[in-house]
């Protein structure tokens, strides 16, 4: 059984991505630092993430879904994504760390890092 190497366009087509993302400041801040620049990761606005993740805990499930979302996009979204989960992982608590570890999010994470479902 092999992975659909057109999974980025046939599992998530636009529509259906704009349809999955939160609206939620937490999800507009990770669009931000996100988005790929010269100058790189924006950390100020990372930990600006953390900040919020630790003070309003109902952030948690809105940045799950927003990350994985934005795994589906070219590889500097993907990395950058990886360094803003990265961040929250080591500086928030147990319910991020619950919302990231679900099957979802992980079975996600497994099917960017394998080689053939990179989007480019």
């Amino acid at each position: 059984m092999g992975v659909d190497r057109r999974f980025c366009t046939t599992m998530f087509p636009a529509s259906a991505l704009l349809n999955m993302y939160p609206t939620s400041p937490i999800a507009t801040m990770v669009q931000r630092a996100s988005t790929p620049s010269s100058s790189g990761i924006d950390w100020a606005l990372v930990m600006s993430i953390c900040d919020l993740l630790n003070n309003t805990p109902e952030c948690c499930n809105d940045f799950a879904k927003v990350c994985k979302v934005r795994l589906h996009h070219d590889v500097q979204v993907q990395l950058l994504i990886l360094t803003i989960v990265d961040a929250a992982v080591k500086n928030c608590g147990t319910r991020l760390r619950a919302e990231l570890g679900t099957r979802g999010f992980i079975s996600d994470l497994v099917l960017v890092i394998k080689e053939d479902t990179v989007c480019y």
